[in-house]
């Protein structure tokens, strides 16, 4: 426990956030059966972390509603297989630089074809202390997506952002 308090300790201060696991959507209204392994690992030096996390999921449904509308009504098997790698550089005592790609693939067999979805995104953003209880950032996003078998649209986003927090 206290090395757990310890590692998401020091990921807070380096601006990385403690699920920085890669994490995809998945839809359902239903009770389902999620079969999950994951694995992570953080090396953190005296300026720089890095995290690299993986994990892989398969999802059945436990009782098939009909017209359920979700992921399950296209599949009755859901398998999501995701990997994430975090950079993070302490800049001064006060600001630092946080990078981070992830990917994901989810993929569904029907009695017509297969589905599968795949999402790639990459973000570089800063994080700086303007005050002892008010922070910022700035940030750049890139998200690719990309299916097949599925009625879903590809799509890409590109986004540049900037948040300020106040602790009361």
């Amino acid at each position: 426990v206290q090395r757990t308090q310890q590692v998401r300790q020091q990921l807070l201060a380096a601006g990385i956030p403690a699920d920085a696991a890669a994490q995809a959507g998945f839809l359902s209204n239903q009770v389902f059966l999620d079969k999950r392994i994951e694995a992570s690992v953080a090396l953190i030096g005296a300026r720089n972390t890095v995290t690299l996390g993986a994990f892989r999921s398969e999802r059945k449904p436990v009782n098939q509603l009909a017209q359920s509308g979700d992921d399950f009504a296209r599949a009755s098997v859901v398998k999501e297989l995701g990997s994430s790698m975090n950079w993070s550089r302490k800049l001064t005592p006060i600001s630092s630089l946080v990078a981070g790609l992830t990917w994901s693939r989810n993929t569904g067999a029907t009695e017509s074809t297969d589905a599968e979805t795949d999402q790639r995104a990459l973000s570089v953003e800063f994080n700086t202390l303007f005050g002892s209880r008010t922070t910022g950032s700035l940030g750049f996003r890139h998200v690719r997506f990309d299916s097949t078998g599925t009625s879903t649209n590809d799509y890409r986003e590109n986004a540049v952002y900037a948040t300020v927090g106040h602790r009361f």
